[in-house]
């Protein structure tokens, strides 16, 4: 079962957990919910496992939920993203021979759905979509194979692909406001390092001292990274 924490924030910045109000909920018929992202106005939105079936979900302050699903996902439809003003990013599976492969989807505020793909690309995953509009993922050559490329889509629909120098598989997690993206890219080697990419293109890599691998997974408005 989900839920929503909300803590009383005061003017020194501390959060007092007394004053904190815990909100249960599942979408019906759920047997497994996974919140995954929460907006300013506390629009929530992640996916939930019923019947053997993957749906993702938007729930709003007042509790109501919207089942979301990509029409001809054979695979499931999981939301990644939300942004301010309530638009949603995901991918849906659809099967291809004998796996699954990605379409990424957008979902407007009003609900209309859209999908798309980096051209070329067997399968697109969208991860991560700012205020602004611009969305970041990876995308896939080929079946099968854990080999991704990173992009970023402009709200003109216009893509740039990148990949860290060493990159055997990237996997762009977080977009801030300004365009900045991080994630995790693995190497020749297996491991897995941090990276960040600012506007104009330029990555910069970075590991924490003394892991074997070290995952990106957010980023803020301020430049602050966090992971694992």
């Amino acid at each position: 079962m989900a839920f929503v924490f909300a803590l009383g924030i005061f003017d020194t910045g501390f959060c007092d957990p007394a004053q904190a109000r815990i909100i249960k909920f599942d979408p019906p018929g759920s047997t497994d919910t996974t919140p995954v992202a929460i907006n300013a106005s506390g629009w929530i939105t992640g996916y939930y496992l019923s019947s053997g079936n993957l749906h993702s979900f938007l729930r709003v302050p007042d509790g109501t939920i919207t089942t979301i699903d990509v029409a001809g996902a054979t695979c499931g439809t999981f939301a990644n993203s939300i942004s301010g003003n309530g638009v949603i990013v995901g991918g849906d599976g659809r099967q291809t021979g004998n796996y699954c492969n990605d379409d990424a989807f957008i979902r407007k505020r009003d609900g209309t759905i859209t999908t798309f793909d980096v051209p070329g690309a067997i399968g697109t995953y969208a991860s991560s979509i700012n205020d602004g509009g611009v969305i970041t993922g990876a995308y896939f050559e080929s079946s099968g194979v854990g080999h991704g490329h990173g992009f970023v889509r402009a709200t003109d629909g216009t893509f740039t692909s990148f990949d860290p120098s060493a990159s055997t598989n990237t996997a762009p997690a977080s977009i801030d406001k300004s365009g900045i993206i991080a994630g995790s890219y693995e190497d020749s080697s297996d491991t897995w390092h941090g990276f960040v990419r600012t506007k104009k293109g330029a990555i910069i890599t970075f590991d924490v001292p003394n892991a074997a691998s070290t995952y990106a997974t957010g980023i803020n408005d301020s430049g602050e990274i966090a992971g694992y």
